[in-house]
């Protein structure tokens, strides 16, 4: 037979989408057992095969860090896993945010989740801001405690309130009204 040099080297494939390099063949090994550039004698009938290990990229877009982060079980150092791995991911949110949802190849709000690596894969978490506490104080003297009927009080937190800045009213008694632009405020059910 004739004598020959075969050689194999890892190779990436494709470009996927969100521009993500999506898949890769490792090369793992020749069915000789040679090194990955070797001679060979051919013989009649014979065959060396090429093995390869197909790997795929998981890509993950993390949010801001000032909202939060995507961790997985099992990093990669290049972000490419053996088709087939299964790969645990978690949403951690950051101080004053809640974890929402995912994004991507992962859905709904379940946390962590197992996604297991057989395409090209890619994830996102989704964060927003908590509410703050309600305080409330004396509207003279700012401090907290319990509140006296006919108190003027001070409510202070998020999202509580007309958008824009609205003016005193009073009611039709010449009280402070204790509802301001469809905003009403109750103590014990009583306004």
């Amino acid at each position: 037979g004739s004598s020959h040099t075969i050689s194999a080297t890892s190779t990436a494939a494709s470009t996927g989408s969100e521009g993500i390099h999506g898949v890769r063949y490792i090369f793992k090994g020749w069915s000789d057992g040679g090194a990955d550039s070797h001679s060979i004698v051919a013989a009649p009938d014979s065959t060396i095969t090429a093995r390869f290990t197909t790997q795929y990229q998981f890509a993950v877009f993390n949010p801001p860090a000032a909202q939060g982060s995507i961790s997985l079980n099992l990093p990669s150092p290049d972000g490419y896993y053996d088709s087939g791995t299964p790969v645990q991911v978690t949403a951690t949110a950051a101080s004053g945010f809640v974890f929402t949802g995912w994004g991507g190849d992962l859905g709904g709000t379940r946390n962590p989740q197992t996604l297991v690596v057989d395409e090209q894969r890619a994830v996102r978490a989704t964060f927003a801001r908590t509410a703050l506490p309600l305080v409330v104080v004396n509207a003279a003297t700012f401090q907290g405690g319990a509140v006296s009927p006919g108190e003027l009080v001070t409510i202070f937190g998020s999202d509580i309130g007309p958008a824009s800045l609205v003016g005193l009213v009073l009611d039709a008694s010449g009280r402070v009204a204790n509802s301001l632009a469809s905003t009403q405020v109750l103590f014990d059910g009583i306004p």
